[in-house]
């Protein structure tokens, strides 16, 4: 039986678009007529292709002679009922593309961390996988300081198979999530700012009357969780979990995984790296999800539970912590059951969490890292396997109300992965009838309008301290569960906790941070 699965790939070649690309035999594939269209980059200065007949992509018919078969491991959904029919489709497209079958493996957030860098380590054969600064693994700058990714600078490089993706990332965003010059990911296009907020069930705030709007800190939730909490004993007032918690309000700038100490404030008050667990802001975030915890506005066991997209699709959750941006709430109403609404909190910034927050990796384990390079190429540059890869089969998972507007099938929702910031290349999505049809202006518009932290493009090689960075990071793994949740007495945890973290090297850590980082500013 197939593994969960997931991510995101590919689509249709613009037929308005091409690439002309020397010192190498090209293929050139057309995209069907209907499929053309612009390809948005989340940066201003990145480059599109030149309007031309197809997309030249820098590989041959002798580079793709011999059939191959790739495994691709996604974050953040499970394994889709009608994943046979959609991979099936998706197979067929790449079929005279690359010459490959694809195996997405859907896995949700916490199994997913805590399965495939196991499955790296151990020698799997994984061709494709998602990482990023915040997961817990694989994390990417650890994974890649071990040597467990496919440097990919030549593929980047002009005449190089990504190199259509490069120019439509650009090179400010890929060189964010470069270690000492050279990357070893590709980020997703996406928006490039993030902020944190809450989204709250639509139909429980107008029941209630409740005024979400005014909803500006942790603190100020409460009075809305004892009136659901009142009003709706059965329910869960405030979904927390192990993956998902209120702990991202506080949005540390980090500089490696969220669970390891090392960051600065996120308002560029000044460039002193700080243990951010040890500050006062974070004890009192603590204190608070404690209290919330003892007035029962949690689960019981928020502390050991991940399922928290359960919570929210059993009618059992009101609201929940979550990163933001402009639609947030229409595109997560879009894969739910019930409709929500979005409340920022704090403000928009912009830091390396959003290049290296969705990134895909060749593992070093990867038995055909030219085809996975092309098979990320695909998936950055053709609209029309973008497009299945998330939404599945026209005319059966959706159907087109405009040329690049759709709605989701009512009848068939065998398909709905519903992590388009998870895919590659946000801006070549469909919008949905739902969406606002300016949904990609408004992202350019919050990229714009964010605040960029002090440390934008720096990235921290670990390769010093890697034996520090997993004690910290098995120290983490005992005493945040707790205390994000609640589910602790702060008193006695939060100084167990600092104790080992020091233990286990955390001044070290941090101290290897800020000489990095005081190099780099001084450049």
């Amino acid at each position: 039986m197939k593994l969960r699965k997931l991510l995101c790939l590919m689509v249709v070649l613009a037929l308005a678009f091409t690439f002309v690309l020397t010192g190498c035999q090209q293929q050139t594939t057309e995209a069907p007529e209907d499929e053309a269209s612009e390809q948005p980059s989340g940066e201003e200065t990145a480059e599109t292709p030149a309007e031309d007949d197809g997309w030249a992509y820098n590989w041959s018919q002798d580079d793709i002679a011999e059939p191959v078969e790739l495994t691709w491991y996604v974050i953040g959904a499970t394994e889709q009922e009608d994943q046979d029919m959609v991979e099936e489709e998706i197979n067929a497209y790449l079929a005279d593309k690359i010459n490959a079958t694809v195996d997405i493996v859907f896995m949700d957030y916490d199994p997913y961390q805590d399965t495939v860098g196991t499955l790296l380590a151990g020698g799997e054969q994984i061709d494709v996988c998602f990482t990023s600064g915040w997961a817990r693994t694989p994390a990417y700058r650890q994974f890649a300081a071990d040597g467990m990714f496919v440097p990919l600078n030549d593929y980047l490089a002009e005449g190089g198979i990504l190199y259509g993706t490069r120019e439509i990332i650009g090179d400010s965003f890929m060189n964010a999530t470069q270690i000492d010059g050279t990357n070893y990911a590709i980020p997703c296009n996406k928006e490039q700012a993030h902020n944190w907020g809450f989204l709250f069930r639509k139909d429980i705030v107008e029941e209630l009357s409740l005024d979400v709007e005014s909803v500006d800190s942790l603190e100020a939730l409460e009075p809305i969780l004892a009136a659901v909490q009142e009003a709706h004993p059965e329910m869960i007032p405030l979904v927390t979990a192990t993956g998902e918690n209120c702990y991202r309000l506080l949005d540390w700038n980090t500089f490696s995984s969220d669970d390891i100490p090392g960051a600065l404030y996120p308002d560029n008050r000044d460039n002193t790296i700080v243990n951010q667990f040890a500050m006062p802001e974070t004890e009192a975030l603590y204190k608070t999800m404690q209290s919330y915890y003892e007035a029962g506005y949690v689960r019981s066991d928020a502390d050991t539970y991940s399922d928290w997209q359960n919570d929210l699709e059993s009618g059992q959750g009101f609201c929940i912590c979550q990163s933001m941006k402009p639609g947030k709430d229409i595109e997560y109403s879009m894969g739910s059951a019930y409709e929500w609404i979005g409340v920022d909190v704090t403000p928009a910034v912009m830091s390396n969490r959003e290049a290296d927050g969705s990134m895909m990796a060749i593992p070093v384990n990867s038995e055909n890292p030219d085809r996975a390079a092309m098979l990320l190429e695909l998936a950055n540059t053709d609209k029309y396997l973008n497009n299945l890869l998330n939404y599945g089969i026209e005319d059966y998972h959706f159907n087109k109300v405009d040329d690049n507007v759709i709605a989701l099938s009512e009848e068939n929702t065998g398909w709905r992965p519903n992590i388009t910031w998870v895919f590659p290349n946000q801006f070549m999505n469909y919008t949905m009838s739902s969406e606002d049809p300016d949904k990609f202006v408004n992202f350019t518009a919050y990229n714009q309008s964010a605040i960029p932290l002090n440390n934008l493009g720096f990235v921290f090689n670990s390769a010093d301290v890697t034996n520090e960075i997993s004690a910290l990071q098995a120290v983490s793994l005992v005493y945040t569960p707790q205390l994000n949740a609640g589910t602790g007495d702060v008193d006695t945890l939060l100084p167990e906790f600092l104790a080992e973290l020091d233990a286990a090297g955390a001044d070290t850590v941090i101290a290897a941070m800020q000489e990095q980082y005081d190099a780099w500013l001084a450049k």
